[in-house]
């Protein structure tokens, strides 16, 4: 390990603080304490990340590491001039909290959040990057990385424009990676938004008025399926569109007793849209939800948190709207815009199209990923029409718009490709599968004690299964032991902090989990490359172990995608894709630079090209799925 990965580590550390301290400054302006102002401080920090990277693209320093990081020393700076500061600091209300809730309440939440904890560091020391993105979520914000421009318009994929798709996730992804210049954060970054889940699920419930109980057994129910879980590896947008609906909705429903929250739960909704289409109907529901909070806001404060929205979430909308004439290309064309890519239209079956063909062939297949998922999705619409109540049906309602939205959805009916096709979309029900959560949770409100019964049992059925589907991962999560492990662990910490001994400062507490926290990225940092090797078995391992791609600097092209890892575990290596209209020429002055790697698979018009215009060229590494040229 190097001085120089300490330093982006830290580094990293320092611009997580400064916006997130920022951030909470404002937010207190608009809840005084509780869970809403932690959610309302994430949200602006996450939004002022994402803005930063944006503007400072515009001078092509939206990758160097020492300018975002001193914007966002800056963004704090400002705040503590012109922000006043809390009556009651976070840590003092935290420590508050600790001394004062029930002793089991202080150990469960002690012990769920060191199994997180655990979990991360275990993802980090066994990477487990999935296809989508090595495909495209990673090399899109390393681009943007690399080329200082977070936001430009990058292929990575030839015929596939994934840079049309929304990207605010990546955003975020590319404002760490840039800062930490490390890949760490690829692998910490869906737990800190599995995080916002929890928080966001657990204080709309409350406002809808769910008992403990209840709340607790739907945001676990949630939280275990095999549908989420199996996302927690990587930068997947799937978790970061939940977790951004869940803090929009909490922050929405928080907003009938604190207005003032209405001006967060926009920008968080914003940046759910921006990270996947696919929840937008429920972002409508919570607007609906939301009316007279949103009658009730200050002009001016709305048409702010709606301008951020834009910037950091409605960008991408509004420039393929204007380049293609359609807000939701390559997925959806206008009439009057573009035509879906013919890479695209290929793959646009629809779950709705043949429902009867793909629950016949693959129900076992869809049970499997969905796991207490699938309970969720009966009840969240059925027990609601037991209650009745004016909250139960609407809470259903929405369940049931969602669920129609990812049937409508493309790709959700892939059948070409067998059982895989079929259910490697099933990611897209999350959303649905979290507002059936919610409108199960409901159906308990103010009913009998039959229909509670009925409601708890659906619930812990729910866990039950998905905790049995879950464990069939096997290697692809922290083994039974390690996770008790940390639970304990989490319990014992939990309750020394309650107790408080010695009378230790907070800030020193705060100083200490800090440069641990440090540490741990350092070592996360280091090697990593290597571990993912080692541990995911990707198609051709002999061509990272190449001497031309593992030492030195040099610049390496690739076809028909990008080989993301290639960039080093500094991102130290330029790494571009051919172009579809790039001359022989162009092709062969590559080879003046560093070597192409080429892939044997899908085979292809554009392919066959790059071969005819490398003939001749020496193959200095041959694998099953890569050749390289040098």
């Amino acid at each position: 390990m190097t001085g120089a990965v300490i330093l982006h580590q830290l580094l990293l550390a320092a611009g997580v603080a400064s916006l997130g301290g920022a951030g909470l400054r404002l937010a207190s302006t608009l809840a005084p304490g509780g869970l809403e102002r932690v959610l309302a401080g994430f949200t602006f920090g996450a939004a002022a990340a994402g803005l930063e990277a944006l503007v400072l693209g515009l001078a092509g320093l939206g990758g160097d590491a020492a300018a975002l990081t001193l914007a966002g020393l800056g963004t704090y700076a400002v705040a503590r001039t012109l922000v006043p500061g809390p009556e009651l600091p976070v840590g003092a209300e935290l420590a508050r909290w600790l001394r004062t809730s029930a002793p089991p309440v202080v150990a469960g939440v002690g012990a769920g959040a060191a199994i997180v904890v655990a979990w991360a560091a275990w993802q980090v020391r066994h990477p487990l990057i999935g296809p989508d993105a090595l495909t495209y979520h990673l090399p899109i914000a390393t681009a943007w990385v690399q080329n200082g421009r977070p936001g430009s318009l990058v292929s990575v994929l030839d015929g596939f424009p994934f840079g049309s798709y929304p990207l605010t996730n990546e955003l975020l992804v590319a404002w760490a990676l840039g800062i930490s210049r490390g890949w760490v954060a690829v692998s910490i970054w869906s737990p800190v938004l599995f995080v916002g889940v929890v928080l966001g699920g657990w204080v709309a419930l409350r406002e809808l008025g769910v008992d403990p109980f209840e709340r607790v057994l739907a945001v676990i129910a949630v939280c275990v399926p095999p549908l989420m879980v199996g996302q927690l590896g990587a930068p997947y947008t799937d978790i970061a569109a939940l977790a951004w609906l869940a803090i929009a909705g909490g922050l929405a429903c928080a907003a009938r007793r604190q207005p003032g929250l209405v001006y967060p739960a926009v920008v968080a909704a914003a940046l759910c849209v921006g990270t996947k289409t696919t929840p937008a109907v429920l972002v409508l529901a919570l607007g609906v939800m939301a009316r007279r909070p949103l009658r009730a806001g200050r002009p001016a404060g709305l048409a702010c948190a709606l301008g951020v929205g834009v910037a950091v979430g409605g960008i991408w909308a509004v420039r393929d709207l204007i380049d293609h004439g359609s807000p939701l290309w390559p997925l959806a064309a206008a009439p009057w815009g573009d035509p879906v890519p013919a890479a695209f239209r290929a793959l646009q079956a629809r779950f709705l199209d043949h429902p009867r063909h793909l629950l016949g062939a693959y129900w076992r297949d869809y049970l499997a990923v969905l796991g207490g998922g699938a309970v969720l999705l009966g009840s969240g619409i059925a027990l609601p029409l037991v209650r009745r109540s004016r909250a139960a049906l609407g809470s259903a309602g929405a369940a049931a718009l969602a669920l129609l939205a990812w049937g409508v959805a493309p790709y959700t009916g892939l059948d070409t490709f067998g059982a895989a096709g079929a259910i490697a979309n099933t990611r897209y029900l999350l959303p649905a599968m979290a507002a059936c959560a919610v409108a199960t949770a409901v159906s308990a409100v103010g009913a009998g004690p039959g229909l509670r019964w009925i409601v708890r049992g659906a619930l812990v059925g729910s866990i039950a299964y998905s905790v049995v589907k879950t464990a069939a991962f096997g290697p692809l999560r922290p083994s039974l032991g390690t996770l008790v492990a940390a639970a304990g662990a989490g319990v014992v910490a939990a309750g020394v902090c309650r107790v408080r001994p010695l009378g230790v400062d907070r800030r020193v507490v705060a100083g200490l989990f800090g440069a641990a926290g440090v540490v741990g990225l350092a070592f996360g940092a280091h090697g990593y490359v290597g571990r993912y090797l080692a541990a995911d078995n990707p198609p051709d391992r002999a061509l990272y172990a190449l001497p031309a791609v593992s030492r030195g600097t040099v610049s390496i092209a690739s076809f028909p995608g990008v080989f993301v890892l290639l960039r080093g575990d500094r991102l130290e290596h330029p790494v571009g894709l051919i172009g579809p209209r790039e001359g022989c020429g162009a092709i062969r002055a590559r080879l003046g630079r560093g070597p192409v790697a080429v892939a044997r698979q899908p085979e292809s018009a554009g392919r066959r090209r790059v071969v005819r215009c490398l003939k001749g060229v020496h193959v200095v590494g041959v694998g099953p799925f890569v050749d390289v040229y040098a």
